[in-house]
């Protein structure tokens, strides 16, 4: 991915199962990358959050379409991203703010109806003390 042309977004959307989908078919393992994304997402990229948690879903059988359409993506993203950061700014008062958000069918008509697995609840948080965010 160093040759890559840089990427504007790191996501398009939900990502479906593609029951239909060929088989993944890249050299590398997509699971060591989801991983890899998933240190970045948690500790210096959570711009890239949602986009890699698409993407773990599928870590036990991932399709073809995950592969390019998503890792690729992400990672192109996080090319044209490299010089950016997140700019902590302490507040002088010490107040502890949260924020939640929740979403139940994120999936909603992107995967079959039949499947089971197809909606699931998501749910996010921030936590910040002193206008830190600190989870």
């Amino acid at each position: 991915m160093t040759n890559c042309k840089p990427n504007r977004t790191q996501a398009t959307g939900p990502l479906g199962s593609d029951p239909e989908g060929d088989p993944m078919n890249e050299e590398w393992n997509y699971r060591s990358i989801v991983g890899m994304l998933l240190y970045l997402s948690t500790n210096t990229r959570p711009d890239i959050s949602f986009a890699v948690s698409q993407l773990a879903r599928f870590s036990s059988n991932p399709k073809q379409s995950h592969a390019t359409a998503a890792v690729m993506t992400i990672l192109s993203y996080l090319k044209r991203t490299r010089d950016k950061g997140t700019i902590v700014k302490i507040d002088r008062k010490l107040t502890l703010d949260m924020f939640v958000d929740a979403d139940f069918c994120g999936l909603f008509k992107v995967e079959p109806d039949a499947d089971p697995t197809s909606v699931r609840s998501r749910t996010g948080f921030v936590i910040k003390l002193a206008g830190c965010p600190v989870t």
